[in-house]
């Protein structure tokens, strides 16, 4: 990962955790990691793993891939979100 997404990912797990209102220790006695990595992770001192990612974005009730600074999209969208003519194009754009 390169300096500027690690940034990035840093720096979108840090909002997501203040968002949430997620202490750092909480999440990481949460995930059975240090306090430390956690802080490390939100500092961009460390690369964050794609398992911590995973289960973080499960916790937070947000997109692994918008914490790993692939998407910009935070929350995946749910049915309710969607009109119908919306959720048959996103079916048949899933789809092909």
């Amino acid at each position: 990962m390169d300096s500027n997404l690690q940034k990035l990912c840093a720096e979108r797990l840090d909002n997501v955790l203040k968002q949430k209102k997620i202490r750092q220790v909480d999440i990481a006695k949460e995930l059975n990691l240090t306090p430390q990595y956690i802080n490390y992770l939100c500092k961009g001192t460390r690369q964050i793993s794609y398992e911590t990612a995973y289960k973080i974005s499960r916790i937070c009730c947000v997109r692994m891939e918008y914490l790993l600074g692939l998407d910009d999209i935070i929350t995946q969208p749910t049915i309710r979100d969607f009109t119908t003519k919306e959720l048959l194009q996103e079916i048949e754009r899933r789809c092909n």
